[in-house]
Order: C-alpha cells, then sequence, then structure tokens
C-alpha cells in the first residue's frame, strides 16, 4: 500500500503523521477452512476470486481429507 499523500517533513520532537487513505494495488483472495477436531486449518491464495478458484480449494479440501 502507498499513502495518497507524502509525509511531512517533522520538527525535531515531533511525532511522525501519515493521513489515513492509502492507494490499492490490487487485491488477493484467502481461502481457509477450519477442522474444528484438530483446529487444523486448510488455507489457499489466490490473485482472483471466481467460482474457478472456490472449486479449486473445494478439490484441495478433498485431497487433504479423502475419506471424509
Amino acid at each position: 500500500m502507498d499513502r495518497t499523500a507524502p509525509m511531512l517533513p517533522v520538527r525535531p520532537g515531533d511525532v511522525e503523521r501519515r493521513t489515513h487513505d492509502y492507494k490499492r494495488h490490487g487485491t488477493t483472495t484467502l481461502f481457509a477452512a477450519l477442522e474444528i477436531a484438530t483446529g487444523q486449518v486448510t488455507a489457499a491464495v489466490k490473485p482472483k476470486h471466481r467460482r474457478q478458484e472456490f472449486l479449486s480449494f473445494l478439490r484441495q479440501i478433498d485431497r487433504a481429507y479423502p475419506d471424509q
């Protein structure tokens, strides 16, 4: 993330201040599944949030837990 405005120089003894807004450089998607009994998390990070990525994640879970 980048700030939308540059930081201003500070005087000695002052605290650095920043703007609250920022520029986004795209997003990413985190899919996660929690196995409650063991606390194990299965996760996948994908560049997009579409049906294809979600189905791919579900297949990953199927491979991780073939007997269930």
